[in-house]
């Protein structure tokens, strides 16, 4: 069975899989821009009193068909994940959404690649840092395995009545104050209990690798959009750093002064950036494919030219 024919099966009879309630509800399988202008066919199924709704990502369960499973279990497997990720109380959130004060507290900031995400700035706002771009959500719900979000639309801030550099500075106090940034060597965070090095003082990190994120670890490369923790990150590995893109949720930091004393190159490191991206990152999830530099003195982030490989950065 050929990926449309999975999706015309899914979308005619998964109705048959839920409880009654679910019966005249509207099912939909149409396609969402994710990041990286990755596409992916999301599964709707949407009762006329309900605001919003979970979407399933089917080229997810067909996987686990062309691996073997059967279509009726995968059913079966659809209709329990739907199930599980409802929450009326969101569903109630959303009607207050358009009311700023209601959310005002529960705006984030996510950073991506500007350019493989054109189409995205194209209906929401965002910041330029460099090559990157700061984007906005409204965070209805965090727990330990999920998120449930809403991305902040144009039509949406114009309701608001705020500019772009409003909501962005809003987006990056929430951050700072609901989800406190996070340094730690990679060591500790694969081995041990992670220190945060930006709490405490007198103690310099002498790993060359340093994990930079926020504390629960979702899109925690945004981190970087807030000046005042770039700042702070020089001031605990002392002087100058150079900002490896590891994903959209993690950055690593590299003091400039170990990278010399190890013997490596800007373009080294690029290429490990790209390495670890092609094998081990998802598309919607990678960043970016070279090095950032920080220049202390003049509190200044930029792209490291000697880094990047041409035509090459983010062709996956």
């Amino acid at each position: 069975m050929d990926f449309k024919t999975f999706c015309d099966d899914i979308e005619k009879n998964i109705l048959e899989y839920l409880p009654e309630q679910y019966q005249k509800a509207e099912v939909m399988i149409k396609p969402v821009l994710k990041n990286n202008s990755l596409v992916l066919h999301g599964l709707t199924i949407r009762n006329p009193d309900e605001k919003i709704v979970p979407t399933m990502y089917m080229e997810y369960y067909y996987e686990k068909y062309q691996a073997g499973q059967e279509i009726e279990n995968l059913m079966e497997n659809i209709a329990v994940d739907y199930l599980e990720h409802c929450n009326p109380q969101i569903d109630y959130q959303v009607e207050h959404i358009m009311e700023l004060d209601n959310v005002k507290d529960k705006i984030m900031p996510i950073i991506l690649n500007a350019k493989h995400n054109k189409d995205m700035a194209k209906i929401r706002p965002s910041t330029r840092i460099d090559d990157l771009a700061v984007f906005y959500q409204i965070v209805l719900e965090r727990s330990e395995y999920s998120t449930a979000s809403v991305a902040v639309s144009n039509d949406m801030m114009e309701k608001w009545g705020i500019s772009t550099e409003e909501l962005h500075h809003i987006s990056i106090e929430n951050n700072e104050k609901y989800n406190p940034v996070l340094l730690t060597d990679i060591e500790s965070v694969l081995f041990g209990t992670p220190e945060n090095y930006l709490e405490i003082e007198g103690k310099t990190p002498k790993s060359p690798l340093l994990v930079l994120s926020n504390q629960t670890k979702s899109y925690g490369a945004s981190v970087i959009a807030n000046p005042a923790v770039l700042e702070k990150v020089a001031d605990a590995v002392g002087g100058d750093y150079y900002v490896l893109p590891s994903s959209v949720h993690e950055v690593l930091i590299c003091p400039k002064e170990i990278v010399k004393e190890m013997g490596m190159t800007p373009k080294e490191l690029g290429k490990m950036v790209r390495e670890v991206n092609q094998q081990e990152v998802s598309r919607d999830e990678v960043l970016s494919d070279h090095v950032y530099s920080y220049d202390r003195e003049n509190k200044v982030l930029e792209t490291v030219k000697e880094s990047k490989q041409r035509n090459m950065d983010m062709e996956r």
